[in-house]
């Protein structure tokens, strides 16, 4: 009985991945100039991972063996993060009015005029913009807060698939190094801006997750969940 409801399951989760997968096709070729709809994306990753966790409490309640249920989390966690790094390149690399093709005469004049080294200076720009009322809420929250939390989750994934990054020290280095790389590629692709004040929101909002998760009573709320050991 186990077995048939352990291929049902999988038959599931490998649907879900596929429908995933195709939804974000068609946003994707819905515009020929590669306009994405952000909120549609995060209706998608969310719904998935609503019914992948669902699907894995009613199956997980069929198992006994402990190890069994670390291993059933530990897959439907990886699969999660999959689908993560799949919206998370297309939100950043396919931005409404932007992307590959974006028309720029000049590489070189696209790289001057598209980075900030100055720490601070457009988070600045924002906060000031909103308390003058030249820029709305939604404007700043999006840009400030956006970048506060849009790493947490990659922050979440790698705390618990990978051991190693139980330490702050390689956590920390993991992190920087793949929000660095992002930014850097956003300007090479010209599909965005490189701002140090990205970095500084991006790694803040890891740093929170880290010490979020290595909190002991939500270590201990965890290990109820099977998620780490």
């Amino acid at each position: 009985m186990r077995e048939k409801i352990g291929k049902i399951f999988q038959l599931f989760v490998t649907g879900l991945i596929i429908l995933t997968l195709f939804l974000i096709f068609k946003i994707i070729i819905s515009d020929f100039e590669y306009i994405v709809d952000f909120k549609k994306l995060i209706l998608i990753g969310a719904c998935s991972g609503v019914f992948n966790i669902l699907s894995s409490l009613c199956y997980i309640r069929s198992l006994k063996n402990k190890s069994d249920k670390f291993m059933l989390v530990r897959q439907n966690i990886t699969i999660l993060f999959i689908q993560y790094l799949l919206i998370l390149i297309i939100a950043i690399f396919l931005k409404k009015g932007m992307g590959l093709f974006y028309d720029t005469d000049d590489f070189v004049l696209y790289i001057k005029n598209n980075y900030n080294l100055k720490p601070f200076a457009i988070i600045k720009y924002y906060i000031l913009g909103f308390n003058n009322k030249v820029l709305s809420f939604s404007n700043m929250f999006y840009n400030i807060f956006g970048n506060l939390i849009i790493f947490m989750p990659f922050g979440f994934f790698i705390y618990i698939l990978f051991d190693n990054m139980k330490e702050f020290k390689n956590y920390f280095i993991t992190m920087s190094i793949i929000i660095i790389f992002i930014e850097i590629m956003q300007v090479l692709t010209m599909t965005g801006f490189m701002d140090i004040d990205d970095y500084i929101l991006n790694i803040t909002g890891a740093i929170i997750t880290y010490l979020f998760l290595n909190n002991k009573t939500i270590k201990n709320i965890l290990k109820k969940f099977y998620i780490i050991k």
